[in-house]
């Protein structure tokens, strides 16, 4: 394919002067379009007619309806005319940029909300907007009709935002529209029922979308892996803090096995103790012997290490 289309360029131009091409970049251009073309943002000439249309006829780029500015650099427009094999050396390309603007014929409010819609959607994907305030105005019609939005500022409930509209480069309207939104977040949900006393495992809970509070919720699944439910919990509800307890392999008032390791000294003795304690935490264990509080390391379940002190 790429071989014919080369061949099929070949017979084409063959025989073409490039160096008689010009491609002028137009400065900034205004159309309602979504498919960009050469012709759309630069005046072609050239000594070659066929070529002069094969270029005009170059697709440059895609613009969305939600788009309302776009600027093409002199730079792509080499690029392109390279990975449709033409020699760019021999073809002079006049303008640094071009900047392709969206013609708005007709303004209304509806057409404000859907502007502001995508505005946010690009900028705020982690956001769910609740309601947008178009104030009332008669709509306006012009022929080179741009608009512009800016935001102001920005609160835990609210986006407030500046829509410009322009005429050209005339500015007709400057109109406030504030924002009321929700925060996306996704939270560790219960997949099914867990009763109490279960172990919180992967396949018993997922992230999802949430657009409440997420306070006294967890954020990652990690987070609660391995911990067991303290209560009964149904399925689909976000889970809350208060509902679990960590996995203790040591429960505060159980006996436990000391285990006490120095060179070739290895001695295991009962000790209890005195605070709960998950992997590799450091608790508070009585050495039933002696009658002394000893710190210890968290290694198993009803296990721990000596780590220091008065044995």
């Amino acid at each position: 394919m790429v071989l014919s289309l080369k061949i099929f360029i070949f017979f084409l131009f063959v025989g073409a002067s490039f160096a008689a091409t010009t491609i002028k970049l137009k400065s900034q251009v205004y159309t309602n379009k979504e498919n960009i073309y050469l012709s759309d943002i630069a005046v072609v000439s050239s000594d070659n007619s066929k070529f002069k249309e094969f270029l005009e006829n170059l697709y440059i780029t895609d613009f969305p309806q939600d788009i309302f500015s776009k600027r093409i650099t002199k730079k792509q427009i080499k690029d392109i005319l390279e990975a449709n094999y033409i020699n760019t050396s021999e073809i002079s390309i006049v303008g640094s940029y071009c900047t392709i603007k969206r013609s708005i014929n007709k303004l209304t409010p509806e057409k404000i909300k859907d502007d502001v819609q995508s505005f946010l959607l690009r900028r705020y994907p982690d956001i769910e907007v609740v309601s947008i305030s178009v104030p009332r105005i008669r709509s306006i019609q012009r022929k080179n009709l741009r608009i512009k939005i800016k935001e102001r500022s920005k609160t835990s409930s609210y986006i407030y935002l500046t829509y410009f509209v322009y005429n050209g480069n005339f500015l007709l309207r400057r109109i406030s529209v504030p924002v009321k939104y929700k925060k996306i977040s996704y939270v560790v949900f219960s997949v099914v029922d867990i009763r109490k006393g279960e172990y919180i495992t992967r396949e018993k809970i997922s992230l999802k979308k949430y657009t409440g509070n997420t306070r006294h919720l967890f954020t990652s699944l990690e987070e609660i892996l391995g911990k067991k439910a303290k209560i009964n919990i149904k399925a689909d509800i976000p889970i809350k803090d208060y509902m679990i307890v960590p996995d203790y392999l040591v429960q505060r008032g159980s006996n436990v096995k000391i285990i006490y390791n120095k060179g070739i000294i290895h001695i295991e003795l009962i000790g209890r103790a005195l605070e709960n304690g998950q992997l590799n935490q450091i608790i508070k264990v009585k050495n039933i012997s002696s009658g002394k509080v000893i710190p210890c390391k968290v290694i198993g379940r009803n296990q721990v290490l000596f780590i220091g002190g008065s044995f």
